[in-house]
């Protein structure tokens, strides 16, 4: 069966898809990879080693959320602007 999505998992789909999934595979790795979440994991291992260490899940929440504050971001296409200025910083 398939799942049914409420209206505010489309929203956050839809941002996605319009405000993250325009840009190539390859941006989107070098964007996140130069964020604290990556970074911190990875922390000695060079970065042209790979590595199999998980991310915590409460870096990824305190980074999305400082996120949230840092760029007033109150709906889910509100993530554009970070995106941008991330992508810039890649």
């Amino acid at each position: 069966m398939c799942k049914t999505f409420t209206d505010d998992e489309l929203a956050v789909l839809d941002a996605v898809v319009t405000e993250i999934g325009c840009n190539r595979p390859l941006v989107l790795r070098d964007t996140m990879h130069g964020e604290a979440p990556w970074r911190d994991t990875r922390d000695t291992i060079p970065d042209d080693e790979t590595s199999d260490s998980p991310i915590d899940e409460s870096d990824i929440a305190a980074f999305f959320m400082g996120l949230r504050q840092r760029y007033g971001m109150e709906q889910p296409g509100d993530i554009g602007r970070y995106m941008s200025e991330a992508v810039e910083r890649a």
